[in-house]
């Protein structure tokens, strides 16, 4: 007041604004914004009145990004998404187009969480944005393998080679040598065959194949010679040999 004196009068302050549907003044005096734009907010009290200009900006609405991890690939690279998306939005899983790859791995698809144990999510598939970053993780899947083992196939002493690998459909194989020195009386090693009975495809040792999508065992071959005479006179130096394979 004029005199200098003071008198609280919160209470009989009457508000009001311009506009209500860009803010609203509540009986305390409190301000709530409604809408962008500018808004005048008026108190009065009796003869006082006081004025305030509110100005309302519109807030950015969230934005979340979509992010691909390579999840222990051994090459290639991981797709880009440089959008960003407000929750709600539509989000179009990218394609391996940076051929990611992993050894003795196929690719198969992405997933939310690195271990697969989250939603999987397949290349050209959609989903809703929701209200965090996305890390989309490469999901592997460890293809078959094959094993070679050799069948000593009735020898009498001696002991199969091992092959300890562990081979992919397509990969080479080389026919061990017979190291173990496989023997069978009358005979003399021949060589390797699928088949025990001779019958399946021969690989002699050292030559290379390709795996097929099984396991496979090599049987031992053996080749039994004996001789004969050939002819009946003494001048006949008639000793031939026949060979005969045996398994």
């Amino acid at each position: 007041y004029s005199d200098n004196s003071t008198q609280d009068i919160t209470s009989s302050v009457e508000w009001s604004s311009s506009d209500t549907d860009i803010a609203t003044i509540s009986s305390e005096g409190v301000a709530t914004s409604i809408a962008a734009g500018t808004v005048t907010i008026t108190a009065q009290s009796g003869n006082l009145t006081d004025t305030a200009s509110i100005t309302v900006s519109d807030d950015p609405e969230p934005a979340y990004t979509v992010t691909y991890n390579a999840n222990n690939a051994t090459s290639g690279s991981v797709p880009t998404d440089s959008n960003s998306y407000a929750n709600g939005a539509t989000v179009t899983v990218k394609t391996n187009s940076g051929n990611l790859a992993r050894s003795g791995y196929t690719f198969n698809n992405w997933n939310t969480a690195a271990n697969g144990s989250g939603t999987t999510r397949t290349a050209g598939s959609t989903f809703s944005m929701g209200t965090g970053n996305v890390t989309l993780y490469a999901q592997w899947t460890a293809k078959p393998t094959y094993s070679v083992t050799y069948n000593s196939n009735s020898a009498t002493s001696g002991s199969v080679p091992t092959d300890s690998n562990s081979y992919e459909e397509g990969a080479t194989v080389t026919a061990a040598d017979n190291t173990g020195n496989l023997t069978r009386t009358g005979y003399s090693f021949n060589g390797w065959n699928t088949a025990a009975n001779g019958s399946g495809t021969s690989r002699s040792t050292g030559s290379t194949f390709a795996m097929g999508s099984a396991n496979l065992i090599l049987y031992a071959e053996c080749e039994s010679t004996y001789s004969q005479q050939i002819g009946t006179s003494a001048y006949d130096t008639g000793i031939g040999t026949v060979s005969y394979t045996h398994l």
